[in-house]
């Protein structure tokens, strides 16, 4: 049995993004035949009520002043915003003091990098999930140019790209959710085989699917506050729920995740769009769901939505650059569209063809079922640690 210890720039509850579900589930998958302990630092503490299988938790406070002048220190280095902006010196140096207390050190997400003790001598695991730079040069190519926005997420881009290449030799293992994020990784080939796959799992649920032509709910899950989720949002509202009316289908939008009450107020000035928050069992919701989309233009953090679909066998329906960080079966285990039209036309047979809509639904559970349980895909993990 070896001693764990998990960093993180934030706690790993409540599970509405995918990043948190990732860690949560890599930490619950672990304490099976480890001691897991887990340090995070933000502005307040988050546990309300203990995690069973950690060992230890360890909580470290900071505040948005030390925050915004980390960003600073770290910019003038030429590091990415995001690490100074997740860092706190005391908590790197409560890691420094209880180091020799771990067989192991996983650091959650690239910004937690910073948090590495030089002197080190255990197993080193950075848990990136995702290639950053590249979610935010698809966030950059997708804001208009008048958006300020666009300009801070091209610096970010540029500043992790060479975080990203330079950190990852520190480490004995980097980790990361999809092989096209390899595939796009500018490194070298001898860096490259010190990255690994894993892909990202569900627990497995009850099949609640079920078709009626009475039933108009689109549901879209997700963290909304992430960029891509709030636009994808935003373009099924103003682009795709017009023309479903049109053509004589009047269905609901009903979008599950965390979310501010600005912006939840925002979504739901639009007719028949309901934003749910703070969901224990999205499943619920699901009931009356012709299917569940990922209808985004940037594909980051897709998996985790997607899976949260089809494992209550919901039909699924995601777009070309979702599906190629993906490896089921196109437009069998899940529907996948390349255009405005193709997305309307599988919407509408999803409604309305119930034999197609049951095949899609039966084919998605049994194949999450068979390949996707948390635990049959974190097997991996026990050969780095």
């Amino acid at each position: 049995m070896k001693k764990i210890l998990i960093v993180s720039t934030r706690s790993p509850l409540p599970l509405f993004s995918g990043d948190r579900l990732r860690i949560f589930n890599i930490s619950k998958y672990l304490s099976k035949n480890n001691k897991v302990d887990f340090i995070y630092t933000a502005s307040k503490e988050n546990f309300k009520k203990k995690i069973k299988f950690f060992d230890k938790v360890m909580f470290i406070k900071t505040n948005v002043l030390k925050k915004f002048f980390y960003m600073i220190y770290f910019l003038i280095q030429g590091k990415p915003l995001q690490v100074g902006y997740f860092f706190s010196a005391e908590m790197k140096k409560k890691i420094e003091d209880i180091q020799l207390n771990y067989d192991c050190i996983i650091f959650h997400l690239i910004r937690a990098s910073e948090y590495l003790p030089e002197q080190y001598n255990g197993k080193k695991i950075l848990e990136m999930t995702d290639l950053i730079s590249d979610n935010y040069f698809q966030l950059y190519k997708k804001l208009n140019f008048f958006n300020p926005l666009k300009y801070i997420y091209f610096i970010e881009k540029k500043l992790l790209e060479s975080y990203e290449k330079r950190i990852i030799n520190y480490f004995d293992c980097n980790i990361l959710v999809s092989p096209n994020d390899l595939k796009v990784f500018k490194i070298e080939n001898t860096l490259k085989k010190k990255i690994k796959i894993i892909g990202n799992g569900t627990e497995l649920k009850k099949r609640v699917y079920k078709f009626k032509k009475t039933n108009k709910d689109i549901i879209f899950i997700g963290n909304i506050n992430y960029l891509p989720n709030k636009i994808a949002c935003f373009d099924f509202i103003k682009q795709v729920m017009p023309i479903l009316r049109n053509k004589g289908h009047d269905i609901n939008f009903k979008i599950i995740g965390r979310t501010s009450q600005s912006l939840k107020s925002k979504l739901e000035k639009f007719e028949n769009v309901k934003v749910f928050t703070d969901v224990a069992y999205p499943e619920k919701l699901c009931k009356k769901a012709v299917c569940g989309i990922s209808n985004l233009n940037i594909a980051s953090g897709v998996q985790n939505k997607i899976y949260e679909y089809m494992n209550i066998g919901l039909p699924t329906i995601i777009s070309q650059k979702c599906f190629k960080s993906l490896s089921f079966k196109k437009n069998s285990d899940l529907m996948v569209y390349s255009s405005q039209d193709e997305f309307i036309k599988q919407l509408i047979k999803l409604k309305t063809n119930e034999k197609f809509a049951n095949k899609i639904s039966k084919n998605c559970y049994n194949v999450i079922k068979k390949n996707h349980g948390w635990s049959n895909i974190l097997k991996k993990y026990n050969t780095f640690v």
